[in-house]
């Protein structure tokens, strides 16, 4: 069996040869005219309420869906061998991986207590009203703001 070389592999040859380089896709998110005009009312919209009272009682929250799996890319991934590869090439995964839901809130000077939802718990907005909003969020406010207004980004049902 002859001897590969080295400096003839495709990726070599493409980016001395031909002069191209290896580009990764990106993942954008296409946004339409109305989904445009929509962020740009809300812009708007924040603007002005930032204007009309001060920036430090501006809290902000978002939660994450955390899933504790290895990742495995199978394109490539590949093991160098003069044997065959043994149990240790093999990569699990599972049908319903655990996962655990984060939710947090900050504000100009102050963060929130963190939530961590238990496993298998949805957040729906009744559970949200409870267990974030009514626990966490209400008393952390009174202690943070006092009797001072404030501002917290809600969704429709919340």
């Amino acid at each position: 069996m002859g001897k590969i070389a080295s400096d003839r592999s495709a990726p070599r040859m493409a980016k001395i040869e031909l002069g191209l380089k290896p580009y990764k896709f990106q993942k954008v998110q296409l946004l339409t005219g109305k989904n445009k005009l929509v962020r740009l009312q809300r812009c708007r919209k924040l603007l002005r309420r930032a204007a009309s009272q001060r920036l430090e009682r501006f809290l902000f929250t978002d939660e994450k869906l955390f899933t504790v799996q290895q990742a495995h890319n199978s394109q490539s991934d590949r093991i160098w061998s003069v044997d065959g590869p043994s149990t240790s090439a093999i990569v699990e995964h599972r049908q319903h991986p655990k996962s655990i839901i984060f939710w947090g809130g900050i504000c100009a000077s102050s963060r929130t207590p963190p939530v961590f939802a238990d496993e298998g718990v949805k957040i729906n907005h009744k559970v949200y009203r409870r267990d974030i909003l009514e626990a966490v969020v209400l008393p952390w406010a009174k202690k943070n703001f006092g009797d001072l207004n404030w501002t917290f980004h809600k969704a429709k049902k919340t």
